[in-house]
């Protein structure tokens, strides 16, 4: 996906992977988020939300970032609690969907 979600590509390699959506009940408002949301579009992923892939095809999956994930976690720390849980879980990313709240593992 790129651009503003307008341009979704198929991948081309089967990817064995596993992945995991969870939300815990608590929605945010996408205006709320891009409010919050005042920084460049070119700020590097939290380290901390990354693990070395296991294998190339974990690594496709792995390799972007959201841009508003730190501003939708500052509105609601849930978003972080569950990317830890994911990761406490043995997943090799765990990131927020779209503007949040929900987040995916993906082991």
């Amino acid at each position: 996906v790129t651009g503003v979600g307008e341009a979704v590509e198929p991948i081309d390699a089967v990817i064995p992977s596993h992945l995991v959506l969870a939300w815990d009940g608590r929605g945010l408002a996408t205006r709320e988020v891009f409010r919050c949301y005042d920084r460049a579009l070119t700020i590097e992923a939290d380290p901390s939300m990354n693990r070395r892939p296991a294998s190339r095809d974990a690594a496709l999956l792995c390799s972007d970032r959201n841009d508003l994930e730190e501003a939708a976690r500052a509105l609601h720390p849930g978003i972080g609690a569950l990317q830890d849980a994911f990761l406490a879980e043995g997943a090799q990313r765990a990131m927020m969907t779209g503007s949040g709240s929900t987040v995916f593992g993906v082991a």
